[in-house]
């Protein structure tokens, strides 16, 4: 068994959580008990990651997506909606039904979310490592999040692609790039999730090429203006690692020497084409 203060301390050891930002929840979401058994290392909270749990027999999940954000007021479950009535359906009957679920299974859940992402070893250092960029590190600029390095030998668009969809687990047909198709990529800088707002990056750190998730069009009509190629890997693609990124984690303050940790293989992807 691996108590909570261990759980704790492994994880806020590498990702502390004042390197959150103001709008995160990191943290324990729920804590039922003290005591763990069997761990369950998702990206984030779904019913069907739930009833993966439940069937593994899991009594504590670490997510990366917090499961609560913003104000809960109070829990309602979906049981009894009128689904006709557009204004009694919202994001926190959803979440409640889920904290509903997994307070009857007797499932507690911890989210890293910002701090993993800003933290040596957590999401962006390990994607830079997927894609196998031989040096990186973090940038000046970029609130912590960006991250700039360089491949030794320069490789082309499609090379990059090819390594990403690879390493990530995820067809080609979920990337969009925005740019020049003939680009030789050497320098780049990229932010895991959604991280529009750094694109600027590759200008002020002479990249070759930005990737990142969630972009939009006007995002993408601002790098065109700007002269900035783009490269949208998915929030899913480039966060789902996060099972592996913290399982490292895990590994290393003996977390596994306690207790048993299973990385789930839910796919939660919600883009089916």
């Amino acid at each position: 068994m691996v108590n909570y203060k261990q759980i704790e301390k492994a994880i806020e050891a590498k990702a502390p959580l004042s390197l959150q930002e103001d709008w995160d929840n990191s943290g324990w979401q729920v804590r039922l008990k003290t005591d763990f058994n069997k761990i369950l290392l998702a990206l984030e909270i779904r019913s069907d990651v739930i009833e993966e749990a439940v069937n593994k027999g899991c009594d504590l999940i670490i997510t990366h997506h917090p499961l609560i954000f913003g104000s809960l007021d109070q829990v309602i479950g979906l049981e009894g909606i009128d689904f006709n009535d557009f204004d009694e359906v919202s994001g926190d009957n959803i979440t409640s039904n889920m904290l509903i679920d997994l307070i009857q299974e007797g499932i507690s859940v911890y989210s890293t979310h910002t701090p993993f992402d800003k933290c040596s070893g957590g999401n962006n250092d390990y994607l830079g490592a997927m894609l196998g960029l031989d040096r990186f590190g973090v940038s000046e600029n970029g609130d912590g999040y960006v991250r700039v390095g360089e491949f030794d030998d320069p490789v082309t668009l499609d090379e990059l692609m090819d390594r990403a969809a690879g390493k990530l687990g995820v067809d080609k047909k979920f990337f969009r790039y925005a740019g020049d198709t003939g680009v030789s990529i050497k320098r780049v800088c990229w932010v895991s999730g959604a991280g529009s707002e750094y694109m600027i990056s590759a200008i002020t750190e002479n990249c070759d090429i930005y990737i990142t998730g969630d972009l939009k069009y006007h995002d993408a009509q601002k790098a065109h203006e700007l002269g900035i190629n783009v490269l949208d890997l998915g929030h899913y693609a480039t966060e789902n690692i996060f099972r592996r990124a913290m399982s490292s984690i895990l590994i290393a303050e003996d977390i596994y020497d306690s207790a048993k940790v299973e990385l789930s293989d839910v796919d939660i992807n919600p883009f089916a084409l």
